[in-house]
This record gives C-alpha cells, structure tokens and sequence, in this order.
C-alpha cells in the first residue's frame, strides 16, 4: 500500500527538518511512500 505523509507547516522552519528525518526514519519501505 502506498502512503504519503503531509506535514502542515506555516512559519516554523525550525522544526520541519526534523520532522521530515523522522518520517524519512520511519520501517516502511522507502519507494511505497512519499513526503
């Protein structure tokens, strides 16, 4: 099943790295999914 994963974010660069790392982190396989 692919998945994309949507991180809503205005304004608050200090966090969206780490939460695209955590989503690249993450067990699934990386071609069934998109950030």
């Amino acid at each position: 099943m692919k998945v994309s994963i949507v991180i809503p974010v205005y304004n608050d660069e200090r966090n969206i790295l780490r939460s695209v790392k955590s989503a690249l982190s993450q067990n699934y396989p990386k071609d069934l999914f998109e950030v």
